[in-house]
């Protein structure tokens, strides 16, 4: 039954009680009224009827008191009947047609010592109250009235009826009150309670509409505020649920826990994902155990017992086999809950983790191609010998792969194999590699030189026709890969792997890796075989033409010695001075370019000669042939040890020549001693700079050197400014300075 109805019919049983209640009291109390006011009516008659007998009793007139009573009893419908007691005590009238009951005297006696009584008797089932009064004070006459209480009961029944009327109408709309206000009061409640039972259900959207500002109306506020925040809480819960969901999911990652002392196993949603198994699926411990390898259950079942008796955790790496038969590899941990010393349940995480397993066995696999890749680049930088770099090829791909049988064979024109050498089972290996030497090709070798695949895989059950060795490599397979630069073949990479081994897509493209460097290292041997057979046809060439060089440079220099040699006795046999000056000089012209010849001749290098050499052989010369005896003579030489082209040693050494020869003769005439100076500098990007000076008697006044009409110094500044093209600066302050400016060029 609802609250309401409960509390309208208890509102109702407490109104039909007090409204009950208030009948009775309200008809004791009108009857208690009425009751008195008929004791005093009825008093009041009896005593008017005392008072009117009183006389006719003293004067003995007992008919007329016959006749007052009577009377009374006709004009008096309550009166039931009346007697009169006379002096003596004996009834002297009475209205009993049937005769006086004598018991009637004695039912109501009125006491001595007062004025009346009145007592209730019954007669014929009908209540009488009987009312006695004295007819004189102090007398023994006495009158009685029976009157009837029949009125009395009528008025009283009427006065209930109505009272119950009103109190019916009264407790009708006190109903009807009651349960307007119960609606009111209520209806907030059944809200309440409705709200309460659709947010157990689930709907966190229901609201109540607040409807008043009482208490009730607070609790509304309040119930709507708390199913909003629950909702937040829900939808937070939710979102992380989810969120949790998804990236367990996608981290293939689930939760457990097991209760330590029920053994019962919970699980989230992804934990079933991974052992394929419906959600609300619930196994035994046992069980669970038994999704796991054969070999790791019984080391799973000793950490989970360390776990619950000890509190121990674990942290593992196990195989795990799903309920539709996937071998997985699973990472599981698991946190022990103690409380006061004892383990209350294990929780954890577990973690398919068989793609990490996969990828690292994959990098495992591929980090000993790269090694084997690492080794032959190695092998390729450092081994200079071919028939060495394949033989140790052959061994670093056996050691760093751990591959069955490789072999490797160079062609020597692209068909015809020159060498072939391999690593692995020693008799099939050598037996390979004369067979194939020999011309006797196998299928598969037949195939990858007449095709154009970079690399080519026998898979193990290719079929290999006649093949020699094809027991020895049955039930594996085998990849021959070209070893191939710019459309020449060098040669063939042959492997045999292991029984249990598949060559895949990224290790036959790491496997054309290595074949394209070795490649590239048979390549670049030829080149280097070229280009050695190259340079040293070379190398006989220039030694051919060094030879050549040195001998016309040799026959040059004599030639130019000869031509000396002639102007020299040409000098001493002229008589004339300027004759002999004029031969003198063309004589140590000469003899200047013979000394650069000589220096070509006597040096390896042809092309270019020592500056430094040449002027200290030059001024020992010019020295020798001019006449300075009498003057001691001074060379300072500062000239920096850089090699001068010949195309450009012949101007320079004929400059230095006519500047020394024109110092020699005119600078230190009538002079004891003097000094000469030839400073030669170059810089980094090859200006050369050469001064020539002398503390001598120094140039003519006005003396310029674009007039001067001297042979030498003209042919100093033609060599210079048009051969060299340089620039010429003289200055004669304190003797003579030459100062030539020009950039080293090899025309």
């Amino acid at each position: 039954m609802k609250i309401k109805y409960k509390v309208n019919l208890l509102i109702i049983i407490l109104k039909i009680i007090m409204t009950l209640l208030v009948v009775a009291s309200v008809n004791f109390v009108v009857g208690q009224v009425l009751e008195e006011e008929m004791r005093d009516k009825d008093l009041a008659i009896s005593e008017l009827l005392a008072s009117e007998i009183a006389n006719p009793l003293l004067d003995k007139n007992d008919l007329r008191v016959q006749e007052i009573i009577d009377d009374l009893k006709r004009q008096n419908a309550d009166v039931r009947y009346a007697y009169v007691v006379g002096f003596d005590e004996t009834v002297v009238a009475h209205t009993f047609k049937e005769g006086f009951p004598v018991e009637l005297v004695t039912a109501n006696r009125v006491p001595s010592g007062e004025d009346d009584a009145i007592k209730i008797l019954s007669a014929e089932g009908e209540s009488i109250q009987d009312v006695g009064v004295r007819v004189l004070e102090g007398m023994d006459a006495k009158v009685y009235i029976g009157f009837s209480r029949a009125r009395l009961f009528e008025t009283i029944a009427r006065t209930t009826h109505t009272i119950l009327g009103i109190a019916a109408l009264v407790l009708l709309f006190g109903i009807v009150l009651n349960s307007f206000l119960m609606r009111r009061l209520i209806k907030p409640i059944e809200a309440l309670v409705e709200g309460t039972k659709r947010v157990g259900d689930g709907d966190l959207d229901f609201r109540i509409d607040v409807v008043s500002c009482d208490e009730l109306g607070n609790l509304t506020e309040a119930f709507n505020q708390m199913t909003a925040e629950r909702k937040c809480m829900e939808d937070a819960l939710e979102r992380s649920e989810a969120f949790l969901n998804e990236t367990g999911h996608m981290a293939k990652v689930g939760g457990w826990e097991i209760d330590a002392e029920t053994r019962d196993v919970r699980w989230t949603d992804e934990t079933y994902h991974i052992h394929e198994v419906p959600l609300g699926y619930k196994p035994p411990l046992d069980e669970v155990i038994n999704f796991f390898h054969p070999e790791d259950r019984l080391k799973l079942e000793h950490a989970i017992q360390r776990a619950l008796d000890h509190g121990e955790p674990y942290n593992m790496e196990i195989r795990f086999i799903t309920a539709g038969g996937k071998h997985l590899w699973t990472h599981t941990i698991c946190k022990p809950h103690i409380v006061d010393g004892r383990t209350v349940k294990l929780t954890g995480t577990f973690q398919d983790i068989t793609e990490r397993k996969t990828a690292e066995e994959r990098i495992e696999h591929l980090n000993s191609v790269l090694k084997a890749i690492r080794d032959v680049n190695q092998l390729i930088v450092t081994e200079k010998e071919r028939g060495s770099l394949l033989k140790k090829v052959c061994n670093v791909l056996i050691e760093a792969r751990g591959y069955e049988v490789v072999c490797l064979g160079y062609l020597s024109d692209g068909e015809t194999f020159d060498r072939v050498v391999g690593s692995g089972l020693r008799e099939d290996v050598d037996r390979f590699c004369e067979s194939v030497v020999d011309g006797n090709h196998p299928l598969c070798i037949k195939k990858a030189l007449a095709g154009k695949e970079m690399v080519m895989v026998t898979d193990k059950s290719g079929e290999c026709g006649d093949c020699p060795f094809k027991d020895a490599d049955a039930g594996r397979e085998t990849a021959v890969i070209r070893i191939e630069r710019e459309s020449k073949l060098f040669g063939l990479l042959a492997i045999a792997l292991a029984a249990d081994v598949t060559l895949d897509e990224e290790e036959e493209g790491l496997l054309a890796e290595v074949a394209s460097d070795i490649a590239l290292a048979l390549h670049n041997m030829e080149l280097e075989e070229s280009r050695k057979s190259a340079e040293y046809q070379i190398k006989a060439s220039l030694k051919e033409k060094e030879v050549l060089l040195q001998e016309i440079h040799h026959r040059v220099k004599n030639n130019l010695q000869i031509v000396s040699s002639l102007l020299d006795m040409q000098a001493r046999g002229a008589r004339n001075r300027e004759v002999i000056d004029a031969l003198a000089e063309s004589r140590n012209r000469l003899n200047a370019m013979v000394l650069i010849h000589a220096q070509l001749y006597e040096h390896s290098d042809l092309s270019e000669i020592n500056m430094k050499g040449f002027v200290n052989r030059l001024l020992v010369q010019l020295l020798q042939s001019y006449p300075v005896q009498d003057t001691k003579i001074t060379p300072i030489v500062s000239v920096a040890d850089y090699p001068f082209p010949i195309s450009m040693a012949v101007p320079v050494g004929l400059s230095l020549n006519e500047l020394l020869s024109n110092a020699l003769k005119h600078a230190f005439v009538d002079r004891k001693e003097g000094t000469i100076k030839v400073s030669l500098t170059a810089s980094e990007e090859g200006k050369i700079d050469l001064i020539v000076s002398d503390d001598g008697v120094g140039l003519p006044p006005g003396f310029d050197i674009n007039a001067t009409r001297t042979l030498g110094l003209r042919l100093v500044k033609i060599l210079t400014e048009d051969q060299l093209q340089g620039t010429l600066e003289v200055t004669g302050d304190c003797g003579a300075t030459f100062k030539m400016e020009f950039d080293i060029t090899d025309d």
